[in-house]
């Protein structure tokens, strides 16, 4: 399937065509899901949509296909488009991010505009988006940058500052749990894990979920709430876990069959967080947080059995 006839990607392309008409499109598109197949699809079809040298009439999403623009586009030949992408050992290094900028700075040979492609961004360390950043501060004329990543979250702030995020919802089939479904509609906001990376930590965490939804006890379920926040591991985690739960709770209370018992039960466990993410602010050590949870758990579970 190709991104013009994928329902989320078309809706990108058409948002990308209406900005160019009025003359308002920015100048780096950054591209976000949780898979990078079809962020790799859609990132083509808007570099060859924004090079495509049709006028007005005959112009369609993702690139008309019979211009010289377009052949040359489909043939990897085109004078206009720039590539950047990992390398071998999966890296996209600061020589090859300097190598890019070295080459982007002449005015376009055959389109309107120049576009440069840069795929799996989270490739970057450090040295490699800084040497990005200033590029795409003062990016040179008639340049249409399109980044992609996975890891969205994880790239400096100075360069997601600077860019426009456009994501790219994943459809999620009828027989996936509420648990993916849950990640999937997170990632369309502030995605907190990575399928594969964490892979592991999900399998885990989805087992958490599945214990509370079976038997609505927050102390049962969450007796992990020292093993997530205690020693040894980053307070970041266990706010990742607290994201996670908080949305998966409101799916559940959205559940029309649900019972009376689990809906006041549930109740109180989001209330509960909703209060501890409050006085967050106020005292954000590990110890803080590991004991005020299960103090929150423990008042939502009391509260249903008085």
């Amino acid at each position: 399937m190709s991104a013009v006839e994928y329902g989320p990607s078309r809706t990108i392309l058409e948002r990308a065509a209406k900005a160019t008409t009025v003359n308002r499109l920015h100048h780096a598109w950054m591209l976000t899901a949780i898979e990078a197949e079809p962020l790799e699809a859609l990132s083509r079809s808007l570099a060859r949509q924004n090079l495509c040298m049709a006028d007005e009439q005959t112009r369609t999403l993702g690139g008309c296909g019979i211009c010289q623009s377009c052949r040359q586009f489909d043939a990897g030949a085109h004078p206009d488009r720039f590539e950047l992408i990992p390398d071998a050992k999966g890296t996209i290094t600061v020589d090859a991010v300097r190598g890019l900028v070295g080459e982007i700075g002449l005015r376009p040979a055959l389109s309107a505009s120049k576009v440069i492609l840069v795929s799996q961004v989270e490739a970057m360390n450090t040295a490699a988006q800084n040497a990005l950043l200033k590029t795409l501060e003062e990016p040179p004329a008639e340049t249409l940058f399109v980044l992609t990543t996975t890891r969205y979250q994880g790239l400096l702030e100075t360069i997601r500052s600077r860019v426009q995020r456009h994501h790219l919802q994943v459809n999620v089939e009828r027989d996936q749990d509420l648990f993916t479904d849950t990640l999937l509609r997170l990632n369309a906001q502030t995605f907190p894990l990575d399928l594969e990376e964490d892979a592991e930590k999900i399998k885990h965490w989805r087992g958490q979920l599945t214990a509370l939804r079976g038997n609505p006890d927050p102390l049962l379920a969450f007796g992990t709430a020292q093993e997530i926040g205690g020693k040894g591991e980053p307070v970041e985690t266990f706010e990742q876990w607290l994201k996670v739960l908080g949305a998966q709770l409101k799916t559940w209370l959205q559940e029309p069959d649900l019972s009376e018992l689990d809906r006041n039960t549930l109740w109180r466990v989001h209330e509960r967080l909703m209060q501890y993410e409050r006085e967050r602010v106020f005292n954000p050590s590990r110890l803080h947080v590991t004991e005020h949870i299960l103090l929150t758990l423990n008042g939502a579970v009391g509260a249903n059995h008085v």
